[in-house]
């Protein structure tokens, strides 16, 4: 008998046999299994992202609808103002970055046609308060919708600089966001402000105000009302360097008959009579040269913008703008003049957006001035 180690034959088998057996191998790991459940797990997440949108959508009112809250000074009508088409529903905050901060081009800027997004908050509480009022989000939903701009290479600017840009063509940073807040709520000093502060994100105030006083009187903040800020604490911001003050009228955050007293003629209620139309434009002048005033006498910086009352205005309005020198007019989400810059529309951030929707209405945002 040979020597099996020095024999062909039985080397040859061998080589046949392994060769058999990593053919077995490599056919078991190109099986279809793995294909199958990543189309599970594609449908199943497909099925929750259109049951998300569903109730996001459900849960929006139309624009220029009026929110809920009568108690609230002041409550607004709100929109979204999204006008281009929605990205992906369902899609977590997380998965919504499309250009996070760490992967956008070094030294980036803003480019003419790209959107600029000015947020519109009014009053902010602690959850399981002021429930259904969208006029009214939460605090730690405000929170993080911050962190998330911040996370995902959003510049909050002032919204002078959004002014500047329309006008002179000064430069802006990459993705732009102005926030602002109607109104003046006592909130947005006792809880935005510190987080505002914790980013350094700078803010406009939009205050009625002939509703506020000097200093209010001593009393804990209490989340459940609607208390208004006094003069002291908008002092404060303004002294951090993050805080502009701008026009929400002097006293006309009213209406007469279901419109604006910005729009419309007021009934002299002891003689029952409705003003003339010299009456009422003397009116309307005299109360936003007021606030105007007011709030320049106070910081000795140029009031520029006029938010207005509900987001109604009329070529009235406007030629009262032009006399005074307000040459930005800001609405909400729906504007007769979308090519004016005194009827800028403002993404209104409400409470049901959380930080889902909060995300998604940004990237469907689509506003920028004509011709920039």
């Amino acid at each position: 008998m040979g020597d099996p180690f020095h024999s062909k034959k039985p080397i040859g088998a061998l080589l046949i046999f392994i060769s058999l057996i990593l053919l077995a191998v490599f056919v078991a790991g190109c099986s279809p299994s793995g294909s199958t459940s990543t189309a599970s797990v594609q449908a199943s997440t497909a099925g929750a992202g259109t049951s998300s949108a569903q109730a996001e959508a459900s849960a929006r009112p139309q624009p220029d609808s009026t929110v809920s809250g009568a108690n609230l000074p002041g409550a607004a009508a709100n929109g979204a103002g999204v006008d281009s088409a929605a990205t992906a529903p369902g899609a977590s905050p997380d998965s919504l970055s499309g250009a996070s901060q760490g992967a956008q081009p070094s030294g980036r800027v803003h480019q003419a046609g790209e959107p600029i997004v000015i947020l519109m908050y009014h009053h902010f509480t602690e959850r399981g308060l002021w429930r259904n009022n969208d006029a009214v989000v939460y605090i730690d939903d405000f929170a993080a919708q911050m962190a998330y701009l911040h996370r995902e290479g959003y510049n909050v600017v002032p919204l002078q600089r959004v002014w500047d840009y329309a006008q002179k063509g000064a430069p802006l940073p990459y993705r732009p966001v102005a926030i602002t807040f109607d109104d003046g709520y006592e909130s947005n000093y006792t809880l935005a402000y510190p987080i505002l502060k914790k980013y350094g994100y700078p803010f406009t105030l939009f205050p009625v105000a002939g509703w506020l006083l000097e200093q209010n009187p001593p009393h804990a903040y209490d989340p459940a009302k609607g208390d208004l800020l006094d003069w002291r604490q908008i002092d404060e911001m303004v002294a951090s360097g993050l805080c502009d003050v701008q026009s929400h009228t002097f006293d006309l955050h009213d209406k007469v008959d279901g419109r604006s007293l910005l729009v419309a003629p007021r009934i002299n209620p002891d003689t029952g009579l409705q003003e003339t139309p010299e009456e009422m434009r003397a009116r309307i002048a005299s109360d936003l040269r007021m606030a105007k005033e007011t709030i320049e006498n106070r910081y000795g910086r140029p009031v520029y913008a006029l938010a207005y009352p509900y987001g109604v205005y009329d070529a009235q309005v406007m030629e009262i703008m032009d006399e005074l020198g307000h040459g930005l007019g800001l609405c909400m989400g729906r504007s007769q003049h979308r090519d004016s810059m005194k009827a800028v529309i403002r993404l209104g951030v409400i409470q049901g957006d959380g930080v889902e929707g909060f995300a998604r209405n940004l990237k469907r945002w689509s506003w920028t001035p004509k011709g920039k």
